[in-house]
């Protein structure tokens, strides 16, 4: 690209260096200790760059990828998700999946407007609702 006179955007060099440092003790750590056995153990810190690094956009259960771009490859910032429809739990630890069952209309009424109201606070540079 450089070649041709083109560039990537600085986000995109950003998040691939933040992406080699994750999970890296040498980046940053948290030291935590156990209260019942009282083992100590050292967790490097994340990126947290949910856009391509596969360990951050993947650690709640749902897998999320945020596209840049349109067919055309156009700016088009859209998300690809994979939610699960319920819940893991360990049971003789072993994972088991709990389905759960589809929110009510009065649910999502409820959740839409929450988002509606927070989008409006946003926009207009209000605290949330």
């Amino acid at each position: 690209m450089r070649e041709r006179g083109h560039f990537l955007p600085k986000f995109v060099f950003q998040e691939f260096n933040d992406y080699l440092k994750c999970g890296r003790l040498e980046h940053g750590f948290v030291r935590v200790k156990c209260t019942g056995c009282r083992n100590e153990l050292l967790v490097a810190f994340s990126c947290k760059r949910r856009g391509f690094c596969p360990s951050c956009g993947a650690r709640s259960g749902a897998v999320t990828f945020i596209q840049r771009f349109g067919s055309a490859l156009n700016l088009n910032v859209h998300l690809h998700m994979l939610i699960p429809d319920g819940v893991y739990a360990l049971r003789h630890g072993k994972p088991l999946f709990h389905a759960l069952p589809a929110p009510s209309l009065s649910e999502l009424t409820a959740l839409l407007n929450r988002i509606v109201r927070r989008c409006i606070a946003a926009v207009s540079g209000h605290s949330r609702a």
